[in-house]
C-alpha cells in the first residue's frame, strides 16, 4: 500500500514546501485532517501535523510558476504513470498544481 492509498489528504493544509537539490529531496509540511482517515478513532486529535517526503526527485514544478504557500488546502492528489504525482491545491484565490516526479514517497508524523 502506498502513502496515497493509506492517507486521505483531501482538505488538509500545506504549511510549507522545501526542496533540497543536493539530496534530490522535497518535503511538504502538512496539517492532515486526521478525522478523515480510515483509521481515525473518536478522541484522537482531529488535525495532526506531518511531512510528506519525496526522495529521488528528478522533477517538480508549480503551475502557475508563482505560488505562495500559506495554509493551502489540498483538493486532489493524482498518481500518474512514471512516478509522477500531481497535487491540486487552493491558493488564496486560485487553484494551482504541483507536479513531482519521485520514485520514493512516504509520510512521517511530527512528534
Amino acid at each position: 500500500m502506498d502513502v496515497f492509498d493509506k492517507y486521505n489528504f483531501h482538505d488538509s493544509l500545506i504549511q510549507h514546501i522545501e526542496y533540497f537539490p543536493s539530496k534530490k529531496k522535497l518535503i511538504i509540511d502538512i496539517e492532515l485532517c486526521n478525522w478523515c482517515q480510515s483509521f481515525y478513532t473518536e478522541g484522537e486529535p482531529e488535525i495532526k501535523k506531518g511531512k510528506l517526503i519525496f526522495l529521488d526527485v528528478s522533477f517538480f514544478k508549480f503551475i502557475p510558476s508563482t505560488v505562495k504557500i500559506n495554509d493551502n488546502e489540498i483538493l486532489e492528489i493524482h498518481k500518474k504513470k512514471n512516478n509522477i504525482i500531481e497535487i491540486v491545491f487552493f491558493n488564496i484565490t486560485d487553484v494551482q498544481l504541483l507536479i513531482i516526479k519521485s520514485s520514493n514517497i512516504y509520510w512521517r508524523w511530527e512528534t
